[in-house]
Order: structure tokens, then sequence, then C-alpha cells
């Protein structure tokens, strides 16, 4: 890698709050606390899309499609929306702390697109049933009239969880193959959490127009080791630090969502900022102000690796252990 960037783009008008590549890694997603989102065509480097949020955007995700045509965004006054990229519009918004006024930190999409997750500043996770209705999406595509109840986005809350008490949400995302949700804290812990049968349960009962379309990032299982841990000493896998194995979380609801608590992983000295998954979905990274960055065993809930070299804290990991080049 050259010390020089090999594309650099320019428009935000303040900080940089997120960024996402599509699959295909054509075009990246960015958020800003300037109030918009941007989506780049990666090829040649210019701005398709310019969507003009009411307010600080924290965070963003995009919905997994062939498409590539909805992202979702979380904001500084609490509101999450779901994006159309073809107009420009929002196709659907909600605000899932209701009276519980505050920012929404956080969200991520599962793998298959079925269920949305929001992390908000008391530390509390919503999940959401996202629903897409392709053959809206072709009616409006010829500029059919609509009817009140057809919605190409719908939402619907499934439960909601106290993650970290009390305390600021950093960072949500879901491992690529569907199974884990991480939730990172400024209570200097990063959690995983399991959902049981239930995202089996959602692909097995979707009708046609709801799994029309959609791009699962199917991955090995976590069993599988990752190459980029085969040469790891012995002495590495000592237990230099252990995830505590938790029950089920206050998640429970009557509609049949179940969310445990798989590791506490307690390591880090500083606020966990950010996490990134492994390929295979058996291995997380984690990073926090305290500088270091900790390479987690997720089957173990252990560290496995300790990162040191940073002279700041560390606020932002991204990993690249594929085999495929773009």
């Amino acid at each position: 890698m050259g010390k020089h960037p090999i594309l650099t783009l320019d428009g935000h008008l303040s900080a940089v709050t997120a960024v996402e590549f599509t699959s295909d890694m054509r075009y990246l997603a960015t958020s800003s606390e300037d109030k918009t989102v941007r989506w780049w065509d990666l090829r040649t480097g210019t701005c398709k899309r310019i969507l003009e949020n009411n307010g600080i955007v924290n965070d963003l995700a995009i919905i997994p499609g062939p498409r590539h045509d909805l992202l979702v965004t979380c904001d500084q006054n609490g509101c999450v929306r779901v994006w159309s990229l073809r107009n420009s519009e929002i196709e659907h918004h909600v605000e899932p702390s209701g009276s519980e006024k505050g920012a929404i930190r956080g969200v991520a999409v599962s793998p298959d697109g079925k269920l949305l997750v929001a992390a908000n500043n008391h530390g509390r996770c919503f999940v959401y049933r996202l629903v897409i209705r392709h053959e809206v999406y072709e009616a409006k595509a010829k500029r059919r009239p609509l009817t009140a109840n057809e919605k190409y986005v719908d939402m619907e809350l499934l439960t909601s969880f106290d993650a970290h008490r009390g305390c600021y949400i950093t960072k949500v995302l879901f491992s690529g193959n569907g199974r884990y949700l991480v939730t990172c804290s400024s209570d200097k812990t990063a959690k995983v959490w399991t959902f049981g049968d239930y995202l089996g349960e959602l692909s097995e009962g979707s009708s046609d127009s709801e799994q029309e379309g959609i791009e699962i990032n199917r991955t090995p299982d976590s069993d599988t080791r990752t190459k980029f841990v085969e040469d790891l000493d012995p002495s590495d896998l000592a237990n230099k630090s252990s995830g505590t194995r938790g029950g089920t979380s206050d998640g429970e609801d009557s509609k049949n969502l179940k969310i445990s608590l798989f590791h506490t992983l307690q390591y880090h000295k500083a606020w966990v900022w950010d996490a990134a998954f492994s390929n295979d979905s058996g291995y997380l990274v984690t990073v926090s102000s305290d500088t270091t960055a900790a390479l987690w065993d997720i089957s173990l809930g252990q560290v496995i690796r300790e990162l040191h070299g940073h002279e700041k804290g560390v606020l932002c990991v991204a990993l690249n252990d594929a085999t495929s080049n773009y």
C-alpha cells in the first residue's frame, strides 16, 4: 500500500461521521455533521446524490440488495430514516426513543436485509423487522398511482433492550453471517448478542416479493479459522482477557424474538468506539480511546492478540482478511 490515497472525495462541509461501501465496491456512502449524506461513484470519484437531513447524521447503513437503492441513517435529533437513492426521498422514518429524548448513535442492518437495529444515547437498542416490497418499487417506477397502504419500505418494532444501561452506545454492527450483533460502549466494553433462530424463521417465512433481489452475504461457519490468525504464537492464545457469558436479555417479547447476551468483551480501559468482524465472522477487532486495538475469538470471548502503537485514541477500524481482490 502506497503513502498516497488512490482517491480523495471532497464535498462535506464538516466532520465525516460514517462511511460504508456497497458489496460490489462500486459506490460509497458517507454521512457528516453537515447534516448530509453523500453517495459517491468510486469509478469516477463523483458525488451522485446528496441527501439533506434536518440534523447531524451520526451513522448510516446500506440495505443489502442488487439495486443499492436504499440506505438507513440515524441522527442527533433521535430519528431513523430510510432513504431512496433513486429519487432522494424518505421512504420511512421512526423515532425509536419516543418520550426518552436523545440522539440515535448507530444503526445496523442484518446481512439478509430483514432486521434493523438502532441504538441510542441511553444504552438501549431497538430492533425492527424491515419489510421491503419490491412490487411497490416496480409500480412506482412505472408511475402507477399507489394506495395509502402500499409502502415500498415498512418497519415493525419487534423489541427493545438495554445493551449498556445508562451509557452511550458508540457502534452497533452485525456479523457477516448474521448470527451476531455487537454493541460498543462508553462503559469500556463491547457485547456480543445472538438472535436465536429468528433470522432463519424470517427467511423461511418471507413472501416471494420480500425475498426477490435480496443479496445475502454468506460466509463460512464461525468455527473456520481465518487465514490471518494461522501464524499466531500459541502464547497469544492465553487468556489475556476474558468475556463473560450472559443469559437472555430483557428483549424477549411475544413475537418470538429472543436476544441473548453471548459475551461481554472486557479488555479496554476506556471507551470502545468501533469494531469489525473477520470475513468468516469468527473474529472481531475492537478499538478504544485507550490507544489500543484487540483481536477477539468470538466463540471463546477472549483476546488472542493485543495491538499497540497509536499515540492517541483509536476511533475507527476496518478489517480486510478476504481472499478475493476487487
